[in-house]
Protein backbone atom coordinates (compact mmCIF):
# COMPACT_ATOMS: atom_id res chain seq x y z
CA UNK A 1 0.00 0.00 0.00
CA UNK A 2 0.94 3.19 -1.03
CA UNK A 3 1.36 5.42 1.85
CA UNK A 4 0.54 8.50 -0.10
CA UNK A 5 -2.76 6.84 -1.18
CA UNK A 6 -4.33 7.01 2.89
CA UNK A 7 -7.58 9.13 2.57
CA UNK A 8 -7.55 12.13 4.84
CA UNK A 9 -9.44 10.39 7.89
CA UNK A 10 -6.30 8.40 8.57
CA UNK A 11 -4.30 9.45 11.10
CA UNK A 12 -0.80 9.17 9.12
CA UNK A 13 -2.13 11.40 7.16
CA UNK A 14 -0.85 14.57 8.77
CA UNK A 15 2.72 12.88 9.07
CA UNK A 16 2.27 12.17 5.46
CA UNK A 17 1.78 16.22 4.76
CA UNK A 18 4.86 16.86 7.32
CA UNK A 19 7.21 14.56 5.26
CA UNK A 20 6.64 16.58 2.38
CA UNK A 21 7.35 20.13 3.73
CA UNK A 22 10.66 18.42 5.01
CA UNK A 23 11.58 16.55 1.89
CA UNK A 24 11.21 20.09 -0.14
CA UNK A 25 13.29 22.01 2.44
CA UNK A 26 15.40 19.74 4.57
CA UNK A 27 17.24 17.91 1.37
CA UNK A 28 20.88 16.45 1.53
CA UNK A 29 23.36 17.21 -1.32
CA UNK A 30 23.41 13.63 -2.47
CA UNK A 31 19.85 14.46 -3.48
CA UNK A 32 20.74 17.65 -5.36
CA UNK A 33 23.42 16.24 -7.04
CA UNK A 34 20.78 13.80 -8.35
CA UNK A 35 18.37 15.75 -8.69
CA UNK A 36 21.00 18.03 -11.16
CA UNK A 37 21.71 15.34 -13.05
CA UNK A 38 18.59 14.78 -14.16
CA UNK A 39 18.96 17.39 -16.97
CA UNK A 40 22.38 16.09 -17.98
CA UNK A 41 23.15 13.99 -20.73
CA UNK A 42 24.90 10.68 -19.60
CA UNK A 43 26.43 10.21 -22.65
CA UNK A 44 28.47 13.28 -22.72
CA UNK A 45 30.04 12.28 -19.12
CA UNK A 46 33.36 11.04 -18.03
CA UNK A 47 33.69 7.91 -16.85
CA UNK A 48 36.84 7.10 -14.28
CA UNK A 49 37.96 4.37 -13.95
CA UNK A 50 38.81 2.79 -10.46
CA UNK A 51 42.39 2.03 -9.33
CA UNK A 52 44.22 0.78 -6.68
CA UNK A 53 47.51 2.80 -5.17
CA UNK A 54 50.46 0.64 -4.51
CA UNK A 55 51.88 1.09 -1.27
Amino acid sequence: MDIYTLPETNPLCRNIDRIRKFRRYHRSLLYQVADALKYIDMEILETINPFTLAL
